[in-house]
């Protein structure tokens, strides 16, 4: 077992430009080539418009949610916890799934949740068919300074919320 972890050891010492990244997982990482994001105006649940190409030279969380998805509420409450703890560091927009005849629950839920970041209704959804075309709930980008996609998740389970921490860090950094 030793000589196994050993050679695993030298192995990967041998290999150029080999990187060990701890607390990361080697799996999932931000991109290296990343996209512009198509700008785009949606209006916010007090009827202001909100336009993502505003809020440039910030790192922006932009999370597809669902007033019925518990991983999307649970995913919102984490990022509300770190938004807060990094001191508004970065922005979030949570933009809403759910169907236009809803939106009185969308209002309701982020005020009884007293969300203090930014809360968009996609009315005609051509936003979400474009940035989140299966329409994932929760459906992650986190935006760089620049207004590229540097990642993408979906799904919010336990442990994501490291990946989430170590990521926002590098692009706040940035």
């Amino acid at each position: 077992m030793n000589t196994l972890l050993l050679l695993s050891f030298l192995t990967a010492a041998s290999l150029p430009n080999a990187q060990v990244a701890p607390n990361l997982n080697p799996a999932v990482k931000l991109k290296d080539k990343r996209d512009v994001i198509t700008d785009f105006t949606l209006t916010d649940i007090k009827g202001k418009k909100v336009k993502l190409s505003d809020y440039r030279d910030k790192v922006v969380v932009i999370s597809f949610w669902a007033t019925w998805c518990k991983p999307c509420l649970k995913e919102l409450k984490f990022f509300q916890k770190l938004q807060k703890k990094k001191k508004g560091a970065f922005e979030i927009f949570a933009i809403s799934t759910d169907a236009p005849d809803t939106y009185a629950r969308v209002r309701a839920m982020a005020k009884k949740k007293r969300w203090p970041f930014v809360v968009l209704t996609d009315q005609d959804g051509q936003v979400t068919k474009t940035l989140n075309p299966r329409i994932a709930n929760p459906y992650t980008i986190l935006v760089d300074k620049k207004g590229k996609s540097a990642y993408q998740h979906e799904g919010f389970t336990s442990g994501d919320e490291k990946q989430y921490v170590e990521y926002l860090t590098k692009l706040i950094a940035e």
